[in-house]
């Protein structure tokens, strides 16, 4: 008799923990996903972050680029995978209670600087409205500017109109108002 009273106190602890094991396994979610490079290849040591207002997880990618972030409560995320020399990417998932979310990243190789060059200068002013510019030589003789159903161009041959119209990057609409691209 008390080896049957030992056998079903074994066996209720038993469904018992199976039971509080079910039940925590409910309330949480996974992320469950791989990373590899544009030809398919796995990427081993990937971070792999999940974020959430709830929280935030990390993992690293396995050698066959597999990862798995358990245990997160129920909450939008943002994963986000880094890994030097590639390019980042990431995606946003909803974790829901006893579900996994799969994801598959593909990472591109990083872009190689081979350079880098600056410039500075001042061929506007800004805030300013207007600004001066210097015409010279054979872009200061007036010419006659598109014609036009207005007939404004025939009123600005040989004029400071006419002579505006010959500088590069400046157009007259219709109305000869001058326009700077």
């Amino acid at each position: 008799m008390r080896n049957l009273t030992r056998s079903l106190c074994a066996f209720v602890a038993i469904l018992s923990a199976g039971a509080v094991a079910r039940g925590a396994e409910l309330t949480t979610g996974a992320v469950l996903g791989s990373v590899a490079t544009t030809a398919g290849k796995p990427l081993a040591g990937a971070l792999v972050t999940v974020l959430a207002p709830s929280g935030r997880s990390t993992a690293r990618s396995d050698a066959s680029g597999r990862f798995t972030i358990l245990g997160l409560s129920p909450d939008t995320y943002v994963v986000s995978v880094t890994l030097e020399r590639y390019e980042p990417a990431s995606a946003t998932v909803v974790v829901l209670p006893g579900e996994h979310e799969r994801l598959t990243f593909v990472l591109r190789p990083a872009l190689k600087e081979i350079a880098r060059v600056e410039a500075a200068g001042e061929a506007f002013s800004i805030g300013s409205t207007s600004d001066a510019f210097t015409v010279q030589g054979s872009q200061a003789q007036a010419g006659t500017p598109q014609a036009s159903s207005s007939g404004l161009a025939n009123y600005s041959r040989d004029s400071v109109q006419g002579a505006i119209s010959n500088v590069p990057g400046v157009q007259q609409d219709s109305f000869a108002n001058v326009i700077v691209r």
